[in-house]
């Protein structure tokens, strides 16, 4: 009989990931990649590059704050026994380096800790990100659970 994933929500709290091109450390912002070279890292952060639809990366600019999302397919503990899409939070209030979305490549540059960055890379392949802009006063880091349709309509009630 085959192993189904199982997660329980702290677990899929704490997946981290995606869809990255590259990153750069302070030292070497003048990475090979001739789009990269305008990309200005803080001191002990990478700049992490995140593959982006264009209407996303074109109403996002540098200084922008940004939180990024995972969704993933997953079997939840105690839910349906079949896997189900689940959404994450797995970086907040992420400093917005760059933006491109022109001539058919789109992408943000974003800062990560070294150690967010080895995770945005370790979880590449396990599902989507998608980015959601934040107001520009918001600095708050919020405690948030994994969601699904089945717990938003659950709450729903």
């Amino acid at each position: 009989m085959k192993k189904k994933n199982v997660i329980t929500a702290a677990a899929a709290a704490l997946m981290c990931a995606v869809l990255t091109c590259g990153v750069l450390s302070a030292q070497d912002n003048t990475a090979k990649n001739p789009a990269a070279q305008d990309v200005s890292v803080p001191a002990d952060y990478r700049g992490a590059f995140i593959d982006v639809p264009s209407y996303v990366a074109n109403n996002l600019k540098k200084g922008d704050r940004v939180d990024v999302l995972l969704t993933f397919s997953a079997v939840v503990d105690g839910g349906e026994p079949r896997p189900q899409n689940i959404t994450a939070t797995i970086f907040q209030n992420v400093l917005v380096l760059h933006s491109n979305g022109e001539h058919g490549v789109s992408y943000i540059a974003v800062a990560l800790s070294p150690r967010d960055a080895q995770n945005l890379f370790s979880a590449k392949n396990e599902g989507q990100v998608n980015v959601v802009k934040r107001n520009a006063e918001d600095k708050k880091i919020n405690t948030l659970e994994v969601s699904s349709l089945q717990t938003f309509f659950s709450k729903k009630k």
